[in-house]
């Protein structure tokens, strides 16, 4: 039951988190651009990152009659069907463990990729300092960090577009829990939350993560 209650509170601070943004793009705003010196790209942790040898590079077929969903590591992936004239194999290169400049987010091939329907891209928070170990109570500390937080497409000229995204989490079993979520012990200490940021785009380029003005909140349902 602890499980259950502890999934209820996550769900509601979710609902908290993502409504209090009032920063939606409609369908007819053009997406906000931002110069380099209005956002701090994120980094990721390094020690964590090193530590648990985050994050290969994904390789990800996407069929043309087919519904494509994809969930690995850092990364997750939704197309429908028709979202492409054909198949098409596409890579995700993690930019977290350039030594020049670690960036969170994904370089995204082939590039210049054109979408006929907009796909899914889940980044998940986990090497982000303060997202690594959360429970439901932490929630509320991070609604501003959340509120900040923004999807972006790097136009490669020193600028960063906008992308619609929305906050999702799901419980991790990082403990060898059982699958009730509970510990040998009866609790449920061995499960913490992850959380996602999902934007919705329709090419392939490189998508990061950063913080600036508050973001663009929810981007819709999946």
């Amino acid at each position: 039951m602890k499980f259950v209650r502890s999934t209820m509170m996550v769900m509601v601070a979710a609902g908290m988190i993502v409504g209090c943004s009032d920063n939606t793009m409609e369908s007819t705003d053009a997406p906000r651009v931002f110069n380099a010196d209005e956002i701090t790209l994120l980094r990721p942790n390094v020690e964590i990152q090193k530590n648990q040898s985050i994050d290969e590079d994904h390789l990800i077929q996407v069929l043309p009659d087919e519904m494509t969903m994809y969930r690995e590591g850092l990364l997750g992936f939704k197309a429908h069907p028709n979202s492409v004239d054909q198949p098409v194999d596409i890579t995700a290169a993690w930019m977290g463990d350039d030594d020049a400049e670690p960036l969170y987010g994904f370089d995204f091939g082939p590039e210049g990729l054109q979408f006929n329907r907009s796909v899914k891209v889940w980044i998940s928070m986990d090497l982000v300092a303060g997202f690594e170990d959360l429970d439901s109570e932490d929630l509320d500390d991070l609604e501003s960090v959340m509120q900040e937080l923004l999807f972006l497409y790097d136009l490669e000229d020193g600028t960063y577009e906008e992308v619609p995204y929305w906050i999702d989490f799901e419980f991790v079993d990082d403990d060898g829990d059982d699958d009730d979520g509970d510990d040998d012990d009866g609790d449920d200490d061995g499960m913490r939350i992850r959380v996602w940021m999902v934007g919705t785009v329709d090419h392939f380029s490189k998508y990061i993560v950063g913080n600036g003005p508050p973001g663009g909140g929810s981007g819709g349902g999946e």
